[in-house]
This record gives C-alpha cells, structure tokens and sequence, in this order.
C-alpha cells in the first residue's frame, strides 16, 4: 500500500472500479471535499434540509416558499360596538420548479491504462498513479462545483437560469419574482457619469421596503462592470473624494487622487453616513468554462453583466437536489463503485466498461436546482437600459 500525496493511504488504482470496498469514498472524504469548502455558490446559497422526492416518471419537482411580511398599518376608524377591520397578517408565497439531471464523465483507455502499469513497474508504487487519477476526478467536482455557481448566479442576478443547449438537452428555471421589481437603469443608464446613480438607488430601496415591509439589512449585488460604472459617476467621484479627504484630515480635495473609489472604501461612507435607503455594495466575480464539443472550450459566466441586485444581506436561496436511484440500481453491478458529494448533491460512479479493449470511467452525476427564497424581497436593475 502506497501513500498518495493527497495524504491517504490507498491500494491499486483498480480497486476504485470495483464494488464491494469503499476507497473511492474515503479518498474523496479525505483528500478533496476539504478543498471544495470555499466554492463560490456557498456564499449565497445552502444545500436543501431534505431531498426532493422523485415521482414515478422519474420528475422531482419542488416548491420553495416564503414568508411574505406586512408592513405596519394605521388603525382605522370604527363605530362603537362593531368588530374593527381585520389587520393583513403575514402569509405565504411561493414558486415551483423541476430538478433537472446533469453529468460528465472521464475516460482512460485500455492503452492509457497500459501506461500507467508500466509507471507503477517504473516507479516501485503508484503514487504517480493514483496522483495522475484524482487530478482527474477533481477537475470533474470541480466541473460540478462550477455548474452550481452558474446556475445560481444566473438565478439571483436575471431571475431565471437557461443551460447551454450543447448535447440536445437543455435546462431551464425561474423564480416567481414579481413582475414590478424589474426595473431600468432611469433616465439614462449608468455607464453615463451624469446618471443620477444614487437617487436610483434610493428610490427602489424605498420602494422595496414599502412594498414588502422588509425591515432588515439589504445589499446590492453586482458585478466588477457596473461598480466601476458607479465609481466613475460624476456624483459618487465627488462624494468619494470628499470622505477619503474627512478621513485623512485633509481640508481640500486637491491633491486626493482623481479615482479613489473602491469597494471598502464605498461601503464605509455608506455605513459612517447611513443615508436613508443607501445600503452597501457586493461585488459578484465569477467565470466557468463551457466545452461546446470535443475542442471547443469558451469562458462562460452566470452574472447578468449590467444588472444590479438589491436583497437582502446573507443566504440568498437553496440547492434543491433529490437522491440519484440510478447509482442505487447500478451499486449492485460488478466493477463499478460509488461515492458521494456535498451529503448526496453529487455522485461519482467508477466502473469499468469490459469491452474489446477495456475503458476505466469516472462519471460525476447530479439531479438538482438552485431556488431563490429572497424571491419576493429583491429588485434587479438593468443598468444598461434606460426608462
């Protein structure tokens, strides 16, 4: 037995395509779920409590709900002896979708399989071997890590998220976001540094509070574009140089920098000045890549470039996933072994396809959705389309 540079101890490379072990999962538990701890989709969304059952058609659907608040109301006027007008009461909303079922796989040949024999025999162990391997299958979690992040993004920041159609297949979803809080930039879009950027701003915070009642903390969401649209308006620049100068003990904005607006900066006017309906700023970055086919690989994101998102601070939605019966069926097949990620969002198959000249596969499968639970509590903006 040869220890990886993982930090596990493991056996030959083929005992992870065989049942009736479980190298496979302690591998993955040890070596690469602690590196999956930072993915980027954890920042705003959370796996389901509970898989989503699966209908006999195979379809799992899901609702996600949400409680919807009431703002404060006035007493109303009412003659003596008769019952007072019945006060609005917190309720429910929710929306409904489908889960859909995604997949990638990694292939080694029987003559690559040869090469790694002959590496084990040139090397005394196989270290090489199984290190060669799990780069291989975390470039395939790391694939599935990257689905979610694009799904999500696409949800929080359009209201709705399409995949590629690159194999004949196709998935789709969309949260019940009211129709009224989507919204323009204003007179005229942001990229303008005459935009009356922050008075927007203002406006749709206040709209939102008044329509939902929401009291709590809000953000606004958006990417590295729209910021330094932000930063270049005429208004905030001046505002900006203003505060870095109050700061620094500086009577005169003389010889403060033409451009000193960065996030942290931004964010600590805003919370040094707390302005009605001014909330902080949350830069979204993010990139995937799409192979299309065979050769063709293009850089793909989930973030509606030029759309602003204002919710509320924290989690933003759930993973909906449901448990994936395909591999429950096949665990009991000769030559293949199993294993689980992210407590069942994600499962990896081995097996070996025992044909004419044999193939060693790795397959990454997920059945799951993101949801948005802030559905009823967001407005997005498109900053790049004036009213």
């Amino acid at each position: 037995m040869s220890t990886l540079k993982f930090g596990v101890d493991v056996k030959e490379f083929d005992d992870l395509f065989k049942n009736g072990n479980n190298d496979l999962q302690v591998i993955i538990d040890n070596a690469l779920v602690p590196r999956y701890n930072s993915m980027l989709w954890r920042r705003y969304f959370t796996k389901s409590d509970m898989p989503t059952p699966v209908n006999e058609k195979g379809v799992a659907l899901f609702e996600q709900i949400s409680i919807v608040g009431k703002p404060d109301t006035l007493m109303l006027p009412r003659a003596a002896w008769t019952p007072p007008a019945e006060a609005s009461m917190e309720g429910f909303s929710s929306y409904s979708g489908s889960l859909a079922n995604y997949g990638f796989a990694n292939t080694i040949t029987g003559q690559e399989r040869d090469y790694y024999a002959k590496m084990l025999q040139r090397v005394g162990g196989n270290e090489t071997v199984l290190g060669t391997y799990m780069r291989s299958l975390d470039h395939l979690v790391k694939g599935g890590h990257a689905t979610l992040t694009n799904l999500c993004f696409q949800l929080l920041s359009k209201g709705q998220y399409v995949t590629p159609n690159t194999t004949g297949f196709s998935a789709n979803g969309k949260a019940n976001i009211p129709g009224a809080r989507f919204k323009k930039a204003g007179s005229v879009v942001w990229s303008n540094a005459s935009a009356d950027i922050l008075g927007k701003m203002a406006d749709e915070e206040k709209a939102l509070r008044d329509a939902t009642g929401y009291a709590g903390a809000l953000s606004w969401k958006m990417d590295r574009t729209t910021f330094n649209n932000m930063m270049n308006n005429t208004a905030i620049k001046a505002l900006m140089k203003v505060f870095v100068a109050s700061n620094a003990g500086v009577l005169t904005t003389t010889d403060i920098p033409a451009i000193v607006g960065t996030l942290t900066t931004y964010n600590n006017w805003v919370s040094e000045l707390m302005l009605p309906n001014i909330s902080p700023i949350e830069i979204i970055e993010e990139t995937q890549v799409l192979q299309e086919n065979t050769y063709y690989k293009s850089n793909v994101s989930g973030w509606k470039t030029g759309n602003a998102v204002l919710s509320p601070v924290g989690v933003q939605g759930e993973i909906k996933y449901a448990d994936l019966d395909e591999l429950k069926v096949l665990s009991s097949v000769p030559d293949r072994q199993m294993a689980y990620l992210e407590g069942g969002i994600f499962g990896i198959m081995n097996w070996i396809d025992m044909a004419r000249s044999p193939k060693w596969i790795s397959e990454i499968l997920g059945f799951f959705a993101p949801a948005l639970s802030v559905f009823d509590v967001m407005t997005i903006v498109d900053t790049t389309t004036a009213n």
